[in-house]
């Protein structure tokens, strides 16, 4: 998934040097499996998507939730032709105004459900 303007960073961390603000990335926290017959397992993984950015003005929450609509848009045209369901189960976002810029973070959660054999990995 490409946002333009921002850059990507492989693990999530709560301190991000300013100077490579925006940024986002991408993980799968946590999967559950259910076994649904003799050879076929549902798993539901959580994917979350992580968007952080600053901004100088009261624009900024406009901004994010405008951004929100394009990362949704994404993930499901991604994910859709790979899994059975896919959809956006929570969207959260802060914005904290401690310096001369406010720092946003949008946090996305979407549900991908699919079936595999036992023991697949996908």
């Amino acid at each position: 998934m490409a946002l333009p303007d921002h850059r990507p960073i492989r693990a999530w961390a709560q301190k991000i040097d300013p100077g490579f603000l925006p940024c986002f990335g991408v993980a799968t926290p946590a999967e559950t499996s259910t076994r649904e017959a003799q050879d076929c397992v549902q798993r539901r993984t959580t994917l979350q998507v992580a968007v952080k950015a600053f901004g100088a003005d009261d624009g900024l929450e406009a901004a994010m939730d405008g951004l929100s609509l394009a990362v949704e848009a994404a993930v499901l045209a991604a994910l859709e032709p790979l899994a059975l369901m896919v959809w956006l189960e929570r969207t959260g976002s802060t914005i904290e105004a401690g310096g001369m810029q406010k720092l946003a973070t949008l946090i996305m959660e979407f549900a991908v459900v699919r079936f595999t054999d036992p023991g697949a990995c996908s």
